[in-house]
């Protein structure tokens, strides 16, 4: 009956359309539905229907007239594909990655590499072992190495800013030159954990292939590679507690005779809410070995699965930095938003206690509110990923007119950028003297570990703004260096930006390098 069906698509319609997401469309099209679609289109009644669902094909038949591109998919929207990543039984998920390659067939199915990298601290180990040289240089450099910062090794340009000694210790400059030329090259290699790609096609056709004792289809280019090129990556996490959660259904069985539906279980059983709040997480998922997890449960006090899953969106390094953990509880227990919230930001975070968490979230802001398209949304979702700055400079613009296109305060719209973003690692020195309304010229320093509350003056495009300081946190220490040109002397690390002569904001070191100009201002007052 289908096939009939497809007689009636209208060809320029069909060319725009998603073809997969047609494909899905017409396998699950029931033969009631299929019926009636027949018997309209060749009904000598032409008429038209609401497109209720969005259906393509009512609009590729010119059943109607209707189709929303921005809520499906399609070729004019582009975007890049999902990283999908799904949870299975830690026994059985070799069953389900041999189930994907018998449907998919075995060339369509790799697993993906990885690349490790040359760090400083495994150059160290490295090359004093290969030279045979005086350990104790060794364990001295090992020594200076800080922690890594949420899984991110120091770079040696970092560690060296905050040794000095080392770099101008000739001792060392046989180290650091071998050092330099192969820091980040790749190192080792191995196959993702998780990790699948899936296609359509033969992948060899478009990625070169490799294969060790372990698999047999492993692409040469790692995940964001694989990414770019198109291709769709899944996960297949294999996940203890649903081994543990059918054993003790299994158990069940056994002992007590009962068959126990595990997905009948209801929502809000307030027993286990109880055991949760008092911090008994034992063979709960992601929250048993978290000490922070443990904490944001007693303080939220949850009583709803979606609050769980806001918690753990909220224990990552990302929301922890930028207070969004408080905020939540704060919001939380206070039973309503920020005053200053406008009515479109107010319904996107509603339902996680008005605060941002998921980046979901962030592309409606950027779609709802600052009028993105959802692929941009989407493109500027991966760039703040990524840190690609570069990127994000040119959409943080266009979230500011966009903003203020909607009748969104420019001061807020500011504010929330910096939310997004996680806040941007740059600042200030802590001796740098900020003016405020208040009390005149003070130390940031001053500001931040006396917390005084004031409205600070600040510089942006589009002149001088007030902006009231309402978080106060400490990122730890930074590298700053002072930087002078004509009769201004400014002391921050390499990546603060000021707005320059051509009128947009530039990290200060491309502002050395490049010679260019800083935008010369004064405040009155």
């Amino acid at each position: 009956m289908i096939e009939n069906i497809k007689t009636h698509y209208i060809e320029s319609r069909l060319d725009k359309i998603d073809k997969d997401f047609l494909s899905y469309e017409e396998e699950f099209l029931s033969s009631e539905d299929s019926e009636l679609i027949l018997f309209l289109l060749e009904s000598t009644n032409k008429i038209k229907i609401n497109n209720t669902n969005n259906s393509i094909i009512l609009y590729i038949t010119g059943l109607s007239d209707e189709f929303n591109y921005q809520k499906a998919r399609c070729d004019t929207i582009a975007g890049s594909p999902p990283d999908i990543d799904i949870d299975f039984d830690a026994l059985d998920r070799d069953k389900a990655i041999d189930w994907v390659v018998e449907n998919w067939g075995r060339d369509n199915v790799a697993n993906i590499i990885t690349h490790g990298t040359f760090k400083p601290k495994s150059l160290a180990r490295g090359y004093y072992r290969v030279t045979e040289k005086d350990t104790e240089d060794l364990n001295s450099i090992l020594k200076k190495i800080p922690q890594p910062k949420f899984g991110k090794e120091a770079t040696l340009e970092e560690i060296l800013d905050l040794n000095p000694d080392i770099k101008d210790n000739p001792k060392y400059t046989e180290f650091l030159d071998f050092s330099d030329k192969l820091e980040d090259m790749v190192s080792t290699f191995g196959i993702h954990a998780a990790g699948v790609v899936i296609s359509d096609f033969p992948i060899h056709d478009v990625i070169p292939m490799w294969s060790n004792s372990k698999a047999d289809r492993i692409t040469q280019f790692d995940k964001d590679e694989v990414e770019e090129l198109g291709l769709i990556k899944f996960d297949f996490l294999s996940i203890d507690t649903l081994s543990i959660i059918k054993e003790c259904v299994r158990l069940i069985k056994q002992e007590k005779k009962e068959d126990l539906d595990i997905f009948a279980i209801q929502d809000h059983d307030e027993k286990t809410y109880s055991l949760m709040s008092a911090g008994l997480l034992a063979g709960m998922f992601q929250m048993e070995t978290s000490g922070k997890a443990k904490q944001l449960i007693q303080d939220i006090n949850p009583q709803s699965i979606e609050e769980i899953s806001d918690i753990s969106a909220l224990n990552r390094p990302g929301p922890m930095q930028a207070k969004l953990d408080v905020q939540y509880i704060e919001t939380k227990k206070n039973g309503f938003s920020d005053s200053d919230m406008p009515k479109v930001v107010e319904e996107i975070l509603k339902d996680t206690q008005y605060t941002l968490i998921y980046q979901e979230q962030i592309m409606a802001l950027l779609n709802k509110m600052a009028g993105f398209t959802l692929k941009e949304a989407d493109d500027a979702r991966r760039a703040m990923g990524k840190k690609k700055k570069e990127v994000l400079e040119a959409y943080y613009e266009k979230f500011i007119s966009g903003s203020k296109a909607n009748g969104i305060n420019e001061n807020y719209a500011d504010s929330l950028w910096s939310d997004i973003m996680g806040f941007a690692d740059y600042c200030l020195h802590g001796l740098t003297k900020v003016y405020t309304i208040e009390y005149g010229y003070i130390e940031i320093e001053k500001i931040v570990k006396e917390k005084i509350e004031a409205t600070v003056l600040s510089m942006g495009p589009n002149g001088i703004v007030k902006q009231k300081i309402k978080q106060f946190w400490n990122k730890g220490k930074k590298p700053c260096y002072t930087y002078s040109a004509d009769d201004i002397i400014v002391t921050s690390t390499v990546d603060h930006k000021f707005l320059t002569a051509s009128g947009k904001m530039k990290e200060i070191e491309y502002i050395y390098q490049s010679k260019e100009n800083f935008k010369k201002w004064r405040l009155n007052g």
